[in-house]
């Protein structure tokens, strides 16, 4: 930080991190005072460092410009459109007989985000290793033309590497010297970038090394690239071994085993960050550990294990097409009304009341059955209630019971037709497909709610109304891309991001 300030302690600096985390935990190691004052000053701390990773650089500097000329970031979920759009257009003797499954068109999007990067000299080349790979060039082709109104992190970077080549004043001005700090891995526009960028501002690089010849050969390799200096590793270091092996009777067990011997090296002064538990991200393991260390106040920071499909939000939408796509099985219907916290006409929906009205009204399968079993058990009600004689108490506690029976009813069938009229027009563009899905997680989940004692709770909690519209493309229709109805769950589950947020808290690390 001293050397790219030079004279000048205001001056920005941005230090390029492969993730947030660690630029979180180089700002605090800055911050901390550990490292002492910088060289040529008394006081502790810097001033003007910004911490971001390569993508967020390279879109602070072209973002702007690629969304003024009316293009679209190409999410997720216009890439797969693009991809069932091009698998129907011509899906070829490959594919074709797999067009409609969820995992071609999700392997498919992957091999075109991979194929992005490659020139058409390579990507050639590729499609003539077999007929396999000719398939899915000609596919990936396809929808780069669908998709060419549109840009993804490739024309993002490529736009980046014009404008600093074009008008370097702005970049500079904008980032200042560059730090590049523990590169991972970077592609081939990636380095191209920083090298444009190495000619307007000063860049650093900061490589990591571990004392192994095979492990740094990366980083040796990266150095050649950017400097003809010589490339000066670590001196070689003792090799780490498995100094312990425990046998232990359950996950649980190992689990708690694994926490006690973390919290042993804290106490003989090993820093929290200095330290991780690894486990095989299957069974029971994630579940535990993260819960293990919840439970003991320990301060960790970790992916989580429950994915946006498994929130309220997500069970909600999930649900109600995996309903239809069951033909409105009573047990999938009840199963989805106990799983959240449904509103109707105000009030909470009380599940295991609609499941008893449901069975003593004999209901099975298909909506129509709902219908007549669901009408003709509340016409018995009333018969049986026309028939009841002079009012004793237990008359009157009678009419009470026929009474609410008839209420649950008749309010069960008005629920069940409000959700089948949302499936009578569905939305053909992912901008119809989101306010739909907004208005079922608004009037089923959300607003304002009376309970039975008449207070009136909020039960929208911030996020839920905005949790699928991230990422929806706003003018799908307009190149032609097909917005297929999510009846299979898989369009639907394309809206949430596939793997599972962070979860923990660094705190006191």
């Amino acid at each position: 930080m001293a050397a790219l300030k030079g004279d000048d302690p205001l001056r920005q600096v941005t230090v390029v991190v492969p993730r947030n985390t660690v630029g979180l935990a180089t700002r605090r190691l800055l911050a901390s005072g550990d490292l002492g004052p910088p060289p040529g000053q008394e006081r502790l701390g810097v001033l003007n460092v910004r911490f971001s990773t390569l993508p967020q650089l390279v879109g602070q500097i072209a973002g702007a410009t690629l969304s003024t000329s009316g293009r679209l970031p190409a999410t997720a979920a216009v890439v797969h459109a693009a991809v069932r759009a091009a698998l129907h257009a011509d899906p070829g003797p490959l594919f074709g007989p797999v067009k409609d499954h969820p995992a071609t068109v999700r392997t498919l999007a992957n091999a075109y985000r991979d194929l992005r990067g490659l020139t058409p000299a390579a990507t050639t080349s590729l499609a003539a290793q077999s007929e396999r790979a000719s398939e899915v060039v000609r596919l990936a082709r396809a929808v780069g033309e669908l998709l060419a109104g549109w840009y993804d992190d490739i024309d993002l970077i490529t736009a980046a590497i014009a404008i600093v080549g074009d008008g370097p004043g702005s970049a500079g001005e904008l980032a200042g010297p560059l730090a590049i700090y523990l590169p991972l891995r970077l592609s081939t526009l990636e380095e191209q970038f920083l090298k444009a960028m190495a000619g307007v501002v000063p860049v650093v690089l900061l490589v990591g090394t571990t004392g192994d010849d095979q492990a740094d050969q990366p980083s040796r390799e990266l150095v050649g690239r950017f400097s003809d200096s010589e490339f000066t590793p670590e001196p070689p270091r003792e090799k780490v071994h498995a100094t312990a092996v425990a046998s232990c009777p359950s996950a649980d067990v190992e689990v708690l085993w694994a926490v006690r011997g973390l919290m042993a090296h804290r106490d003989a002064g090993v820093a929290m960050e200095r330290m991780a538990i690894a486990h095989a991200g299957v069974g029971p393991y994630p579940r535990q550990v993260l819960e293990t260390l919840a439970r003991a106040g320990i301060p960790f920071n970790g992916t989580g294990v429950r994915p946006l499909s498994s929130t309220i939000a997500g069970r909600a939408l999930t649900g109600i097409f995996e309903i239809v796509d069951h033909d409105w099985r009573r047990d999938d219907v009840m199963a989805w009304m106990s799983s959240i916290p449904l509103v109707h006409d105000g009030r909470e929906v009380r599940a295991t009341e609609w499941d008893l009205v449901s069975r003593d009204a004999g209901v099975t399968t298909g909506l129509d059955n709902w219908r007549e079993h669901l009408g003709s058990h509340a016409a018995s009600r009333r018969a049986d209630l026309d028939l009841l004689g002079d009012e004793d108490d237990d008359t009157e506690w009678r009419r009470n019971r026929y009474a609410r029976a008839i209420e649950r009813t008749e309010s069960l069938a008005a629920f069940l037709e409000g959700l089948a009229t949302r499936f009578d027009a569905l939305p053909d563009s992912w901008a119809g497909w989101t306010t739909w899905s907004r208005a079922i997680l608004k009037d089923y989940l959300g607003g304002p709610a009376v309970g039975d004692t008449g207070r009136r709770t909020n039960r929208r909690p911030s996020g839920r109304s905005t949790t699928f519209s991230n990422g929806s493309p706003r003018s799908t229709p307009s190149i032609g891309l097909p917005i297929w109805p999510p009846s299979d769950r898989f369009s639907t589950r394309s809206w949430m991001p596939p793997r599972p947020r962070r979860r923990g808290s660094v705190t006191g690390c």
